[in-house]
């Protein structure tokens, strides 16, 4: 279980990174590194950049107690799917970067991962 557990506290971890860069305008910072970014817009990138770190927020507490989240392991699941999907869509389209791309990668491993502990593991009942 402690595995899982490292993987829930890594999707969270990743979820905040992600979560802050899309917060904030990291543009310039990151054209100086040679890093290329999406568009910055200042009403949706934060909004979004908010959603993913409360996303966070739930991996956190999912690693805390795996037995007694599935549904939340689930949504998480769909959520980095999805999230994949609709990137990799972008960079098809010209619309995102390659380098944002290959991020949301480890977004789909994550899926994965989490589609993996839900068919290895059931629920905890509480009553």
């Amino acid at each position: 279980m402690r595995l899982w557990r490292i993987v829930f506290w890594s999707a969270a971890a990743l979820n905040w990174l992600t979560g802050l860069a899309l917060t904030f305008d990291i543009s310039t910072p990151a054209k100086a590194l040679g890093i290329a970014m999406a568009r910055y817009d200042t009403l949706y990138s934060p909004f979004v950049g908010w959603l993913v770190i409360v996303f966070g927020v739930m991996y956190a507490i999912v690693a805390r107690d795996t037995g007694k989240n599935h549904a939340a392991i689930l949504g998480g699941a769909l959520a980095k799917a999805g999230m994949f999907a609709l990137v990799w869509l972008g960079v098809m389209r010209g619309e995102a970067p390659l380098s944002m791309g290959l991020l949301v990668i480890a977004h789909l491993v994550f899926a994965i991962l989490f589609l993996a502990f839900l068919m290895t593991h059931r629920a905890s009942r509480h009553l």
